[in-house]
């Protein structure tokens, strides 16, 4: 069987990823105050909406669900590099894919969360923030159905060529 090559990469990027994510939602982050704002020619108003939202924003990814998928997710791409070092490709695989499904759910999760935080905002800049959630978790979303898509077509091929291999 050839090096999966393509499972590296995902992999490997996925790693760089997970750890960024864990470092979002285990490290505070201080959100902007007022005085960032200053004599940047925002309103009053706009700039106390933002403090507001940034301040939300960050609660919201550090609650303990966040914490909990940003930890699983790190476990199960270990776990996949682990496999795949080993070479183990059907359960590294196997475990990429768990590790995309975590993902998506992740992606769910931070729309439906970030979407609540709106409310925080007035309408124009509601709108204008929520064009962008969709787009970001659209984007997201297309980016790991399109992996998910490959590794599963690799892991079909692989599986025939394993059946091929024991019959012949």
């Amino acid at each position: 069987m050839k090096k999966p090559i393509y499972l590296y990469i995902l992999v490997g990027l996925s790693l760089l990823l997970s750890l960024l994510g864990i470092y979002a939602t285990l490290v505070p982050s201080t959100p902007k105050s007022a005085a960032a704002y200053e004599g940047a020619g925002i309103p009053e108003d706009v700039v106390k909406q933002l403090v507001d939202y940034t301040a939300k924003n960050s609660e919201f990814v550090q609650n303990p669900l966040n914490k909990i998928l940003a930890i699983l997710s790190l476990i199960v791409i270990i776990v996949a590099l682990v496999f795949l070092i080993r070479k183990n490709i059907v359960y590294a695989n196997l475990t990429y894919l768990a590790y995309l499904v975590i993902s998506i759910i992740g992606i769910a999760y931070s729309y439906i969360g970030a979407s609540s935080l709106l409310n925080v905002l007035d309408a124009q800049y509601r709108e204008l923030v929520s064009g962008g959630l969709l787009i970001s978790t659209v984007v997201m979303l297309v980016i790991n159905l399109i992996f998910l898509g490959l590794v599963l077509y690799k892991f079909m091929k692989q599986q025939k060529e394993l059946e091929k291999d024991e019959l012949g």
